[in-house]
């Protein structure tokens, strides 16, 4: 969502005759944005272009078969029975159930260092774990885990004494 003192500026560098380049390089806002925004009937286009859009079956069809054949030309049916063989979540271990859970791909060696999109170098992970781990490495990963645990200890520890502490306090 746009700061309203940016859509306010927008606003009076248009009354002094500001071109929409000109603000958006200024404010960074898309001639789009302000395109909606200063047009009489921008507000109105827009939601016949958005109206449009989603009564083409073709446009829907079109973003199915890009999830369908995502991992060079691959199909879903032979993506399942790739994954249903490593039926477990490679971060966690839970197992997952390929036909009815959600599930990521994830890449072992992150496609940021430069590795392919092969399958040899992807595992089934649940989204929150993939989400969890990121672009790192899995050993990056689990030394970062293993730091937030530690830590994670020893506060429970100090909270633990504190609460003894008060208890003997008490008594």
């Amino acid at each position: 969502m746009i700061d309203p003192e940016i859509q306010y500026q927008a606003f009076k560098m248009r009354e002094q005759g500001y071109s929409y380049r000109r603000i958006n390089k200024e404010l960074g806002i898309s001639k789009g944005t302000l395109n909606y925004w200063f047009s009489k009937d921008g507000k109105e286009k827009q939601k016949k272009r958005t109206k449009q859009y989603r009564q083409k079956p073709e446009s829907r069809f079109r973003r199915k078969v890009q999830r369908e054949f995502d991992i060079k030309g691959m199909s879903t049916q032979d993506l399942i029975e790739h994954t249903s063989k490593k039926a477990f979540c490679y971060i966690c271990g839970d197992k997952l159930d390929i036909l009815h859970d959600t599930y990521d791909l994830d890449h072992i060696y992150p496609k940021s260092q430069g590795i392919n999109n092969n399958l040899s170098n992807m595992h089934p992970t649940h989204a929150n774990c993939n989400y969890m781990k990121g672009k790192m490495l899995f050993t990056d990963f689990l030394e970062r885990v293993e730091k937030i645990l530690n830590y994670q200890r020893k506060q429970i520890n100090i909270t633990d004494k504190i609460l003894a502490q008060q208890e003997n306090e008490q008594e």
